[in-house]
């Protein structure tokens, strides 16, 4: 048995001893495995945004890492979190940026700041809204007038 073979078995031999030598670890040493947690989000956050655009939003051009974040251009995003099993509570942040990692950065994706992609999101809805005939008449004699939109 080679060196890697030995490792593996014993890895897989010793899997609870593992997990409560690590548990112990992580319970003695928070504050550096904390800093280590958020350093590796930090820098996995960059190089998705880097990567999809450049570090700035797509839309207005914001370079603020704090408001950025991926969006997916046609608009499939529960069905590819589904695809990537990153839905439910994990659907957003680390989990998903490290699923385009491990899938070699799939195409379909940009960056948009927090407030371009709400703003994206409110006039799809708008637009599905104003199919229903009652809701555009009352939207344009109602609305317009007061907003501007």
């Amino acid at each position: 048995m080679n060196r890697k073979e030995y490792h593996k078995q014993y890895r897989e031999d010793n899997r609870e001893k593992r997990r409560k030598w690590n548990r112990d670890w992580i319970q003695n040493n928070k504050e550096r495995y904390n800093a280590s947690k958020y350093i590796y989000r930090d820098k996995l956050k960059i190089e998705i945004m880097d990567y999809y655009g450049g570090g700035e939003c797509k839309w207005c051009g914001i370079k603020d890492i704090d408001v950025l974040c991926i969006d997916h251009i046609d608009n499939d995003g529960a069905e590819d979190r589904l695809k990537r099993g990153v839905s439910g509570r994990s659907s957003a942040g680390t989990n998903a940026y490290e699923a385009l990692k491990r899938d070699g950065f799939p195409e379909g994706f940009q960056v948009l700041c927090a407030n371009c992609n709400l703003k994206k999101e409110q006039e799809l809805k708008r637009a599905l809204r104003l199919e229903n005939s009652f809701y555009a008449q009352r939207y344009e004699r109602e609305v317009l007038p007061i907003c501007q939109v």
